[in-house]
C-alpha cells in the first residue's frame, strides 16, 4: 500500500478547509448579530472563535508540512494523533470556556447541520482508495459515510428550518402540525 498523498489533493483539501472555516465564521457572525448580546460581547465571541479556528488550521497545516503525520517507511499514517488531539482540546475548551458555549448556543441548529456540507470532502478517502493509497476497510465506510452526510446536510438543514418555522407559526393548520410531528 502506497501511503503517500497525491499532490493534486493538497490544494483541494486546503481550499476546502478555508471555505469551511469561512462558512463557520459567517454563520457565527450572522447568529451573533441576531442575538441580544451587547456588541462588545459579540465581537469578543466572534474574534475568540475566529482565533481558535484559524489557530487550529495553522497548527494542522504546519504539523502536516513538517511531516508529523508522515509514517516511517511501510507503516500506516499516524493521522489518529491529528484527529484525537483537536477533539480532546475542543471538549476541554467547550467545558471550561463559557464564552465558547454561549457562542454555540446562539448559532441555530439548522446552520450547524447545514455546515456539515463540508463532509463531502470525504470523497478524498474514496479517491485515495481508488489510487491504492488507503485500505478499503477504512476508506470505503469513511468516504461513503462522510460524502453521504455532506450531500444530505443542506436538505436536512432546510427541512429542520422549515419544520421549525411551521411549528412556530400560529396560523399553521392542525393537520400540518400532526403530519410534521410524526
Amino acid at each position: 500500500m502506497n501511503y503517500s498523498v497525491p499532490a493534486y489533493l493538497t490544494p483541494f483539501i486546503f481550499t476546502g478547509m478555508i471555505i469551511v472555516i469561512a462558512a463557520l465564521l459567517l454563520g457565527l457572525r450572522l447568529a451573533l448579530r441576531r442575538s441580544t448580546s451587547p456588541e462588545r460581547d459579540q465581537a469578543k465571541a466572534f474574534w475568540s472563535v475566529s482565533l481558535l479556528l484559524v489557530g487550529w488550521f495553522v497548527v494542522a497545516v504546519v504539523t502536516s508540512i513538517a511531516g508529523y503525520y508522515r509514517p516511517p517507511s511501510g507503516r500506516p499514517p499516524t493521522i489518529q494523533y491529528g484527529l484525537l488531539a483537536p477533539i480532546v482540546v475542543g471538549v476541554l475548551l467547550f467545558r471550561s470556556w463559557p464564552l465558547l458555549r454561549r457562542a454555540f448556543d446562539i448559532v441555530s441548529s439548522n446552520w450547524l447541520v447545514g455546515v456539515q456540507l463540508y463532509r463531502v470532502l470525504g470523497v478524498i478517502f474514496l479517491i485515495l482508495y481508488a489510487g491504492g493509497h488507503l485500505p478499503g476497510l477504512f476508506a470505503l465506510p469513511a468516504g461513503l459515510g462522510d460524502t453521504l452526510v455532506g450531500i444530505l446536510a443542506p436538505f436536512v438543514a432546510v427541512t429542520l428550518h422549515v419544520r421549525r418555522n411551521i411549528l412556530r407559526d400560529e396560523h399553521a393548520c392542525g393537520t400540518c402540525l400532526a403530519l410534521l410531528t410524526l
